[in-house]
Protein backbone atom coordinates (compact mmCIF):
# COMPACT_ATOMS: atom_id res chain seq x y z
CA UNK A 1 0.00 0.00 0.00
CA UNK A 2 1.59 3.57 -0.91
CA UNK A 3 1.59 6.22 1.54
CA UNK A 4 0.41 9.53 0.90
CA UNK A 5 2.96 12.66 0.45
CA UNK A 6 2.05 13.81 3.98
CA UNK A 7 2.45 10.75 5.35
CA UNK A 8 5.73 9.77 4.03
CA UNK A 9 7.15 13.15 4.92
CA UNK A 10 6.18 12.00 8.59
CA UNK A 11 7.98 9.15 8.24
CA UNK A 12 11.26 10.48 7.05
CA UNK A 13 11.16 12.83 10.05
CA UNK A 14 10.34 10.19 12.69
CA UNK A 15 13.32 8.40 11.55
CA UNK A 16 15.47 11.19 11.18
CA UNK A 17 14.64 12.11 15.20
CA UNK A 18 14.99 7.95 15.80
CA UNK A 19 18.84 7.77 13.96
CA UNK A 20 19.47 11.19 16.00
CA UNK A 21 18.19 9.92 19.34
CA UNK A 22 20.72 7.05 18.63
CA UNK A 23 23.66 8.89 17.97
CA UNK A 24 23.48 11.52 20.88
CA UNK A 25 22.78 8.43 23.23
CA UNK A 26 25.94 6.51 21.84
CA UNK A 27 28.07 9.71 21.85
CA UNK A 28 26.70 10.21 25.64
CA UNK A 29 27.90 6.42 26.07
CA UNK A 30 31.36 7.32 24.60
CA UNK A 31 31.52 10.68 25.89
CA UNK A 32 31.01 9.13 29.66
CA UNK A 33 33.57 5.98 29.00
CA UNK A 34 36.28 8.53 28.55
CA UNK A 35 35.29 10.16 31.63
CA UNK A 36 35.75 7.36 33.89
CA UNK A 37 38.71 6.21 31.96
CA UNK A 38 40.46 9.65 32.99
CA UNK A 39 39.18 9.63 36.76
CA UNK A 40 40.76 5.90 36.70
CA UNK A 41 43.64 6.45 35.39
CA UNK A 42 44.24 9.97 37.57
CA UNK A 43 43.27 8.22 40.73
CA UNK A 44 45.76 4.87 39.56
CA UNK A 45 48.58 7.60 39.02
CA UNK A 46 47.65 9.30 42.31
CA UNK A 47 47.77 6.13 44.56
CA UNK A 48 50.58 4.19 42.26
CA UNK A 49 54.31 3.73 44.27
CA UNK A 50 56.73 5.35 43.06
CA UNK A 51 59.84 3.16 43.58
CA UNK A 52 63.88 3.62 43.21
CA UNK A 53 63.35 2.02 39.73
CA UNK A 54 60.51 4.80 37.99
CA UNK A 55 63.36 7.63 39.37
CA UNK A 56 66.02 6.37 37.04
CA UNK A 57 63.20 6.41 34.42
CA UNK A 58 62.98 9.12 31.86
CA UNK A 59 60.73 11.84 32.88
CA UNK A 60 57.47 12.26 31.58
CA UNK A 61 57.07 15.89 29.63
CA UNK A 62 54.20 16.74 31.02
CA UNK A 63 55.29 16.82 34.84
CA UNK A 64 55.46 20.29 36.41
CA UNK A 65 58.81 20.99 36.21
CA UNK A 66 58.71 20.53 32.19
CA UNK A 67 55.48 22.61 32.37
CA UNK A 68 57.34 25.59 33.88
CA UNK A 69 60.38 25.24 32.44
CA UNK A 70 62.17 24.29 36.07
CA UNK A 71 65.22 22.22 34.23
CA UNK A 72 68.19 24.07 32.33
CA UNK A 73 68.36 26.47 35.25
CA UNK A 74 72.24 27.00 37.16
CA UNK A 75 70.42 26.13 40.61
CA UNK A 76 67.51 23.59 39.63
CA UNK A 77 69.17 21.59 37.14
CA UNK A 78 67.88 19.33 33.70
CA UNK A 79 65.70 16.15 35.51
CA UNK A 80 64.86 14.43 32.43
CA UNK A 81 67.82 12.59 32.59
CA UNK A 82 68.04 11.00 36.33
CA UNK A 83 71.25 9.59 37.40
CA UNK A 84 72.29 6.50 37.49
CA UNK A 85 75.10 6.02 40.72
CA UNK A 86 78.19 3.70 39.62
CA UNK A 87 81.01 1.81 41.52
CA UNK A 88 83.64 4.04 40.62
CA UNK A 89 81.58 7.18 41.88
CA UNK A 90 81.23 4.88 45.52
CA UNK A 91 84.75 4.39 45.39
CA UNK A 92 85.42 7.53 45.59
CA UNK A 93 82.71 8.62 47.58
CA UNK A 94 84.58 6.31 50.75
CA UNK A 95 88.19 7.12 49.95
CA UNK A 96 90.30 7.63 53.34
CA UNK A 97 90.92 11.05 54.14
CA UNK A 98 94.04 12.47 53.91
CA UNK A 99 94.50 13.83 57.19
CA UNK A 100 96.73 12.48 60.10
CA UNK A 101 95.12 11.61 63.45
CA UNK A 102 96.63 12.84 66.45
CA UNK A 103 98.34 15.82 64.93
CA UNK A 104 96.50 19.21 65.48
CA UNK A 105 98.83 21.36 63.04
CA UNK A 106 98.11 18.67 60.37
CA UNK A 107 97.46 20.82 56.99
CA UNK A 108 97.10 17.79 54.30
CA UNK A 109 95.27 18.42 51.09
CA UNK A 110 93.17 15.92 49.84
CA UNK A 111 94.75 15.34 45.87
CA UNK A 112 91.25 14.95 44.54
CA UNK A 113 90.36 18.24 45.37
CA UNK A 114 92.73 20.32 46.53
CA UNK A 115 91.49 21.05 49.45
CA UNK A 116 92.10 20.02 53.39
CA UNK A 117 89.66 17.41 54.23
CA UNK A 118 86.56 18.41 55.36
CA UNK A 119 83.37 15.89 56.89
CA UNK A 120 79.74 17.07 57.08
CA UNK A 121 77.33 14.84 58.85
CA UNK A 122 73.61 15.97 57.71
CA UNK A 123 71.61 14.76 60.92
CA UNK A 124 68.47 13.93 59.55
CA UNK A 125 65.50 13.60 62.12
CA UNK A 126 64.92 10.30 63.60
CA UNK A 127 68.02 8.38 61.98
CA UNK A 128 70.29 7.44 65.03
CA UNK A 129 71.70 11.11 64.32
CA UNK A 130 72.87 11.75 68.46
CA UNK A 131 74.95 8.14 68.12
CA UNK A 132 76.63 9.98 65.27
CA UNK A 133 76.54 13.80 67.39
CA UNK A 134 78.75 11.90 69.98
CA UNK A 135 80.76 9.77 67.43
CA UNK A 136 82.18 12.32 65.62
CA UNK A 137 82.71 14.27 68.68
CA UNK A 138 84.62 11.51 69.69
CA UNK A 139 86.81 11.48 66.86
CA UNK A 140 87.60 14.95 67.16
CA UNK A 141 88.77 14.46 70.56
CA UNK A 142 90.91 11.64 70.16
CA UNK A 143 92.24 13.11 66.67
CA UNK A 144 92.94 16.58 67.75
CA UNK A 145 90.25 17.76 64.90
CA UNK A 146 88.27 20.79 65.12
CA UNK A 147 84.39 19.99 65.15
CA UNK A 148 81.30 22.34 65.05
CA UNK A 149 77.75 21.17 65.89
CA UNK A 150 74.87 23.55 64.35
CA UNK A 151 71.29 23.54 65.22
CA UNK A 152 68.19 25.33 63.70
CA UNK A 153 70.13 25.52 60.65
CA UNK A 154 67.95 24.57 57.82
CA UNK A 155 66.15 27.69 57.49
CA UNK A 156 69.69 29.81 57.37
CA UNK A 157 69.50 33.07 55.29
CA UNK A 158 70.60 32.71 52.11
CA UNK A 159 72.42 36.00 51.62
CA UNK A 160 74.28 35.56 54.80
CA UNK A 161 75.87 32.03 53.30
CA UNK A 162 76.82 33.88 49.85
CA UNK A 163 79.52 35.99 51.44
CA UNK A 164 82.00 36.12 53.69
CA UNK A 165 81.95 39.27 55.13
CA UNK A 166 79.15 38.34 58.10
CA UNK A 167 78.12 34.89 59.67
CA UNK A 168 75.15 32.89 58.88
CA UNK A 169 72.01 34.24 60.12
CA UNK A 170 68.97 31.35 61.21
CA UNK A 171 72.13 29.31 62.19
CA UNK A 172 73.20 28.14 66.11
CA UNK A 173 76.43 27.34 67.23
CA UNK A 174 75.58 24.68 70.08
CA UNK A 175 79.11 23.59 70.60
CA UNK A 176 82.21 24.07 69.27
CA UNK A 177 85.50 22.17 69.82
CA UNK A 178 89.11 23.32 68.15
CA UNK A 179 92.00 21.07 67.61
CA UNK A 180 93.86 21.63 71.05
CA UNK A 181 90.84 20.11 72.36
CA UNK A 182 89.82 23.67 74.18
CA UNK A 183 85.81 23.76 74.07
CA UNK A 184 84.45 27.32 72.44
CA UNK A 185 82.01 29.26 74.37
CA UNK A 186 78.20 28.83 73.21
CA UNK A 187 78.78 32.45 71.18
CA UNK A 188 80.46 30.96 68.89
CA UNK A 189 79.44 31.86 65.19
CA UNK A 190 79.66 30.26 61.93
CA UNK A 191 80.70 31.89 58.84
CA UNK A 192 82.34 30.45 55.33
CA UNK A 193 85.78 31.81 56.20
CA UNK A 194 85.05 30.47 59.36
CA UNK A 195 84.16 26.72 57.90
CA UNK A 196 86.98 26.90 54.92
CA UNK A 197 89.63 27.86 57.49
CA UNK A 198 89.02 26.31 60.91
CA UNK A 199 86.63 23.35 60.65
CA UNK A 200 87.58 20.10 60.21
CA UNK A 201 83.98 18.29 61.04
CA UNK A 202 80.58 19.95 60.54
CA UNK A 203 77.57 18.37 61.25
CA UNK A 204 74.05 19.27 62.28
CA UNK A 205 70.47 20.09 61.45
CA UNK A 206 71.58 21.22 58.06
CA UNK A 207 70.99 21.21 54.33
CA UNK A 208 73.07 19.67 51.82
CA UNK A 209 74.85 22.52 49.71
CA UNK A 210 74.86 24.98 52.73
CA UNK A 211 78.40 25.90 52.67
CA UNK A 212 78.91 25.56 48.42
CA UNK A 213 80.20 29.19 48.68
CA UNK A 214 82.75 28.68 51.29
CA UNK A 215 84.69 27.70 48.74
CA UNK A 216 85.11 30.69 45.82
CA UNK A 217 87.04 28.17 43.45
CA UNK A 218 83.58 26.62 43.24
CA UNK A 219 80.93 29.75 42.92
CA UNK A 220 83.62 31.96 40.79
CA UNK A 221 83.47 29.31 38.27
CA UNK A 222 81.93 29.72 34.99
CA UNK A 223 80.65 26.20 35.36
CA UNK A 224 77.38 26.46 37.74
CA UNK A 225 77.64 24.12 41.07
CA UNK A 226 75.24 21.65 39.98
CA UNK A 227 76.51 21.06 36.76
CA UNK A 228 80.45 20.77 38.19
CA UNK A 229 82.38 17.62 38.31
CA UNK A 230 83.19 15.35 41.36
CA UNK A 231 84.54 15.51 44.33
CA UNK A 232 82.94 17.92 46.01
CA UNK A 233 85.21 19.70 48.81
CA UNK A 234 82.87 18.66 51.39
CA UNK A 235 82.53 15.62 51.76
CA UNK A 236 78.67 14.63 53.25
CA UNK A 237 77.29 11.89 55.51
CA UNK A 238 74.23 10.98 56.35
CA UNK A 239 72.03 8.07 57.09
CA UNK A 240 68.36 7.69 56.16
CA UNK A 241 65.86 4.99 57.52
CA UNK A 242 62.70 3.62 56.07
CA UNK A 243 60.51 6.09 55.72
CA UNK A 244 57.15 4.76 57.55
CA UNK A 245 59.88 3.85 60.59
CA UNK A 246 60.82 7.21 60.53
CA UNK A 247 57.09 8.97 60.69
CA UNK A 248 56.16 6.63 63.65
CA UNK A 249 59.28 7.28 65.44
CA UNK A 250 59.35 11.02 64.99
CA UNK A 251 55.13 10.51 66.57
CA UNK A 252 56.88 8.53 69.36
CA UNK A 253 59.39 10.69 69.94
CA UNK A 254 56.68 14.02 70.37
CA UNK A 255 54.71 12.06 72.71
CA UNK A 256 57.61 11.28 75.44
CA UNK A 257 58.47 14.81 74.70
CA UNK A 258 54.65 15.98 76.11
CA UNK A 259 55.00 13.25 79.14
CA UNK A 260 58.07 14.67 80.39
CA UNK A 261 57.10 18.33 80.00
CA UNK A 262 54.18 17.19 82.25
CA UNK A 263 51.59 18.36 79.90
CA UNK A 264 50.10 14.81 78.97
CA UNK A 265 49.60 11.34 80.66
CA UNK A 266 51.73 8.26 80.05
CA UNK A 267 52.09 7.55 76.18
CA UNK A 268 50.61 3.89 75.35
CA UNK A 269 50.96 1.79 72.34
CA UNK A 270 47.44 2.77 71.42
CA UNK A 271 48.47 7.02 71.85
CA UNK A 272 50.51 6.37 69.10
CA UNK A 273 48.86 4.69 66.84
CA UNK A 274 46.16 6.38 67.09
CA UNK A 275 48.04 9.94 66.21
CA UNK A 276 50.10 7.92 63.35
CA UNK A 277 47.02 7.17 61.75
CA UNK A 278 46.01 10.28 62.20
CA UNK A 279 48.40 12.60 60.96
CA UNK A 280 48.43 10.06 58.24
CA UNK A 281 44.53 10.38 57.28
CA UNK A 282 44.26 14.14 57.86
CA UNK A 283 47.51 14.38 55.40
CA UNK A 284 45.85 12.44 52.97
CA UNK A 285 42.71 14.62 52.84
CA UNK A 286 44.56 17.84 52.12
CA UNK A 287 46.50 16.02 49.50
CA UNK A 288 49.72 16.07 51.60
CA UNK A 289 52.69 13.61 50.93
CA UNK A 290 55.28 12.81 54.09
CA UNK A 291 58.46 15.23 52.74
CA UNK A 292 60.67 16.63 55.50
CA UNK A 293 63.17 14.40 54.59
CA UNK A 294 63.82 17.43 51.76
CA UNK A 295 64.14 19.59 54.96
CA UNK A 296 67.59 18.31 54.42
CA UNK A 297 67.72 16.88 51.00
CA UNK A 298 67.15 20.10 49.27
CA UNK A 299 70.25 23.15 49.02
CA UNK A 300 69.16 26.72 50.14
CA UNK A 301 69.41 27.81 46.94
CA UNK A 302 67.24 25.30 45.62
CA UNK A 303 64.76 26.31 48.06
CA UNK A 304 64.64 29.64 47.24
CA UNK A 305 64.25 29.16 43.85
CA UNK A 306 61.90 26.85 43.94
CA UNK A 307 59.85 29.23 46.46
CA UNK A 308 60.10 31.71 43.49
CA UNK A 309 58.48 29.23 40.89
CA UNK A 310 55.59 28.51 43.40
CA UNK A 311 55.04 31.78 43.29
CA UNK A 312 54.70 31.92 39.92
CA UNK A 313 52.23 29.10 39.11
CA UNK A 314 49.85 30.38 42.25
CA UNK A 315 49.33 33.66 40.26
CA UNK A 316 48.71 31.83 37.34
CA UNK A 317 46.16 29.75 38.48
CA UNK A 318 44.66 32.55 40.25
CA UNK A 319 44.49 34.48 36.52
CA UNK A 320 43.32 31.12 34.92
CA UNK A 321 40.20 31.26 37.19
CA UNK A 322 39.56 34.54 37.03
CA UNK A 323 39.45 33.98 33.21
CA UNK A 324 37.02 31.73 33.23
CA UNK A 325 35.48 32.80 36.68
CA UNK A 326 35.88 28.96 37.74
CA UNK A 327 37.95 29.58 40.36
CA UNK A 328 35.66 27.66 42.96
CA UNK A 329 35.79 24.50 40.25
CA UNK A 330 39.29 24.86 38.44
CA UNK A 331 41.59 25.75 41.45
CA UNK A 332 40.87 22.96 43.65
CA UNK A 333 41.68 20.51 41.01
CA UNK A 334 44.63 22.79 39.69
CA UNK A 335 46.13 22.79 43.42
CA UNK A 336 46.17 18.67 44.04
CA UNK A 337 47.91 17.82 41.03
CA UNK A 338 50.27 20.80 41.28
CA UNK A 339 50.71 19.95 45.06
CA UNK A 340 51.88 16.09 43.89
CA UNK A 341 54.00 16.90 40.72
CA UNK A 342 55.43 19.39 43.24
CA UNK A 343 56.57 16.88 45.65
CA UNK A 344 57.60 14.89 43.41
CA UNK A 345 59.87 17.46 41.24
CA UNK A 346 61.54 17.80 45.11
CA UNK A 347 62.22 14.20 45.34
CA UNK A 348 63.99 13.71 42.39
CA UNK A 349 66.06 17.35 43.16
CA UNK A 350 67.14 15.26 46.32
CA UNK A 351 68.38 12.31 44.52
CA UNK A 352 70.16 14.34 41.80
CA UNK A 353 71.84 16.16 45.02
CA UNK A 354 72.93 12.39 46.65
CA UNK A 355 74.49 12.03 43.51
CA UNK A 356 76.07 15.43 42.99
CA UNK A 357 77.42 15.72 46.27
CA UNK A 358 78.36 12.00 46.01
CA UNK A 359 77.18 11.65 50.01
CA UNK A 360 77.99 8.95 51.89
CA UNK A 361 75.21 7.06 52.45
CA UNK A 362 74.14 5.42 55.77
CA UNK A 363 71.09 2.94 56.60
CA UNK A 364 70.29 2.47 60.38
CA UNK A 365 68.65 -0.90 58.94
CA UNK A 366 72.22 -1.64 57.81
CA UNK A 367 74.56 0.33 61.00
CA UNK A 368 77.38 -2.14 61.29
CA UNK A 369 78.22 -1.41 57.70
CA UNK A 370 77.25 1.99 57.75
CA UNK A 371 80.03 2.70 60.70
CA UNK A 372 82.38 0.68 58.81
CA UNK A 373 82.23 2.54 55.82
CA UNK A 374 82.44 5.91 57.68
CA UNK A 375 85.50 4.73 59.65
CA UNK A 376 87.47 3.91 56.42
CA UNK A 377 86.43 7.49 55.12
CA UNK A 378 88.14 9.07 58.10
CA UNK A 379 91.95 7.50 57.41
CA UNK A 380 93.84 5.30 58.24
CA UNK A 381 96.80 7.72 59.49
CA UNK A 382 97.91 7.99 62.63
CA UNK A 383 100.32 10.00 64.62
CA UNK A 384 101.76 6.92 66.61
CA UNK A 385 99.86 3.81 67.81
CA UNK A 386 98.85 4.70 70.87
CA UNK A 387 96.28 7.18 68.84
CA UNK A 388 95.13 4.17 67.16
CA UNK A 389 94.60 1.89 69.71
CA UNK A 390 92.56 4.55 71.50
CA UNK A 391 90.66 4.94 68.30
CA UNK A 392 90.29 1.83 67.42
CA UNK A 393 89.05 1.27 71.11
CA UNK A 394 86.24 3.88 71.05
CA UNK A 395 85.35 2.54 67.34
CA UNK A 396 84.20 -0.43 69.38
CA UNK A 397 81.93 1.34 71.24
CA UNK A 398 79.74 2.72 68.34
CA UNK A 399 79.85 -0.32 65.91
CA UNK A 400 76.93 -2.77 66.22
CA UNK A 401 76.76 -6.45 65.80
CA UNK A 402 77.56 -7.62 62.49
CA UNK A 403 74.89 -10.33 63.09
CA UNK A 404 71.73 -8.56 63.81
CA UNK A 405 68.86 -10.20 65.03
CA UNK A 406 66.20 -7.22 64.57
CA UNK A 407 66.38 -3.76 63.09
CA UNK A 408 66.30 -2.54 66.59
CA UNK A 409 69.82 -4.46 67.59
CA UNK A 410 71.17 -2.90 64.24
CA UNK A 411 70.93 0.58 65.63
CA UNK A 412 73.24 -0.07 68.51
CA UNK A 413 71.01 1.94 70.89
CA UNK A 414 66.63 1.42 70.68
CA UNK A 415 65.52 2.22 67.97
CA UNK A 416 63.60 5.46 69.29
CA UNK A 417 66.52 7.72 71.07
CA UNK A 418 66.65 10.49 70.11
CA UNK A 419 67.91 13.90 71.75
CA UNK A 420 65.74 15.71 73.22
CA UNK A 421 64.32 19.36 72.04
CA UNK A 422 65.55 18.95 68.54
CA UNK A 423 64.83 21.79 66.38
CA UNK A 424 62.58 19.82 63.96
CA UNK A 425 60.10 18.51 65.89
CA UNK A 426 56.69 19.13 64.26
CA UNK A 427 56.31 22.64 63.54
CA UNK A 428 52.76 22.59 63.77
CA UNK A 429 52.92 21.43 67.86
CA UNK A 430 53.57 24.80 69.76
CA UNK A 431 53.92 22.94 73.31
CA UNK A 432 57.41 21.71 72.37
CA UNK A 433 60.11 23.08 73.28
CA UNK A 434 63.53 23.65 71.02
CA UNK A 435 65.81 24.66 73.79
CA UNK A 436 67.74 21.00 74.26
CA UNK A 437 69.73 20.73 77.51
CA UNK A 438 73.76 20.06 77.32
CA UNK A 439 74.92 16.71 76.41
CA UNK A 440 73.61 13.88 74.43
CA UNK A 441 70.20 13.15 76.23
CA UNK A 442 68.25 10.29 74.93
CA UNK A 443 65.01 9.35 74.58
CA UNK A 444 64.00 6.41 77.29
CA UNK A 445 60.37 5.93 74.74
CA UNK A 446 61.95 2.18 74.05
CA UNK A 447 62.30 1.84 77.95
CA UNK A 448 58.35 2.63 78.39
CA UNK A 449 57.14 -0.47 76.44
CA UNK A 450 56.50 2.24 73.36
CA UNK A 451 58.82 1.47 70.25
CA UNK A 452 58.77 1.68 66.33
CA UNK A 453 58.41 -2.20 65.64
CA UNK A 454 55.53 -2.68 67.88
CA UNK A 455 53.02 0.67 67.07
CA UNK A 456 54.15 -0.97 63.14
CA UNK A 457 53.12 -4.36 64.09
CA UNK A 458 49.77 -2.87 65.09
CA UNK A 459 49.92 -0.81 61.98
CA UNK A 460 49.96 -3.24 59.36
CA UNK A 461 46.77 -4.99 60.73
CA UNK A 462 45.09 -2.62 59.01
CA UNK A 463 45.22 -2.98 55.48
CA UNK A 464 43.48 0.04 54.21
CA UNK A 465 45.09 1.82 56.40
CA UNK A 466 48.51 0.42 55.41
CA UNK A 467 48.08 1.26 51.52
CA UNK A 468 47.20 5.10 52.75
CA UNK A 469 50.46 4.96 54.76
CA UNK A 470 52.51 3.62 51.68
CA UNK A 471 50.99 6.56 49.38
CA UNK A 472 51.48 8.89 52.16
CA UNK A 473 55.53 8.59 52.12
CA UNK A 474 56.02 7.34 48.21
CA UNK A 475 58.06 10.28 47.29
CA UNK A 476 60.42 9.80 50.50
CA UNK A 477 60.86 6.36 49.87
CA UNK A 478 61.76 6.83 46.18
CA UNK A 479 64.47 9.05 47.88
CA UNK A 480 65.42 6.09 50.11
CA UNK A 481 65.56 3.70 47.22
CA UNK A 482 67.72 5.83 45.77
CA UNK A 483 70.08 5.93 48.67
CA UNK A 484 69.90 1.99 48.96
CA UNK A 485 71.30 1.58 46.28
CA UNK A 486 74.47 4.35 47.00
CA UNK A 487 74.97 2.23 50.34
CA UNK A 488 75.23 -0.94 48.52
CA UNK A 489 77.22 0.02 45.94
CA UNK A 490 79.97 2.03 48.38
CA UNK A 491 80.23 -1.16 50.79
CA UNK A 492 81.22 -3.37 48.26
CA UNK A 493 84.14 -0.39 46.92
CA UNK A 494 84.68 -0.97 51.05
CA UNK A 495 85.17 -4.43 51.21
CA UNK A 496 86.74 -4.84 48.20
CA UNK A 497 89.07 -1.58 49.71
CA UNK A 498 90.08 -3.56 53.04
CA UNK A 499 90.69 -6.71 51.17
CA UNK A 500 92.78 -9.05 51.74
CA UNK A 501 92.07 -8.30 55.61
CA UNK A 502 89.13 -10.66 57.25
CA UNK A 503 85.73 -9.15 57.35
CA UNK A 504 83.32 -10.66 59.74
CA UNK A 505 80.38 -10.65 57.66
CA UNK A 506 79.73 -10.09 53.99
CA UNK A 507 77.84 -7.75 52.47
CA UNK A 508 74.24 -8.25 52.93
CA UNK A 509 71.25 -7.98 50.30
CA UNK A 510 69.04 -5.15 50.95
CA UNK A 511 66.80 -5.37 53.36
CA UNK A 512 63.12 -3.36 53.67
CA UNK A 513 61.92 -3.29 57.42
CA UNK A 514 58.81 -2.19 57.55
CA UNK A 515 57.29 -2.64 54.22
Amino acid sequence: MLLNTSTQKQAFKFDLTLKSSKATSSAFVIIFSIVLLVINWRRLRATTKIPYEDATKEIPSNLLFNKYNFYGDDILPDLRHPPKYSRELAKVAIRPSTWTCGDKYDNSIDPLTNQKPIFVFVHIYKTAGSTLRSFFFNVAAICKKSWMLLISCTEVNLRTIQTDKGNWKNCKVKGELIRDGTSVSHKATVSNSIVRERIDILLGHLRIGTADDAFPTLTNSTVPIQQQLYPHPLRYILVLRNPMDRFVSGIIFQLCSKTDKGLADNVTQEDAVHLVKKKVRNGRKSNQYQDRILKYLLTPAQVNAINKYANKINKSNSAVGKENNTTQQRLPNAAIKDEMEMVEYKARLAIHNLFHYNAIVGMTEQMPQSMNMIRHALGDKFQDDGRRAAFDEFFEFYSPSETPSSPEHNLNLRDDRDEYGEDDVDPEDESLSTDEPKGFVRNSSAERGVSTSLVMGELRKDEDFMRLFTEYVKFEQMIVDFGWDMHLKQFEEYEKAVKPRKLSSPVRKRERFGR
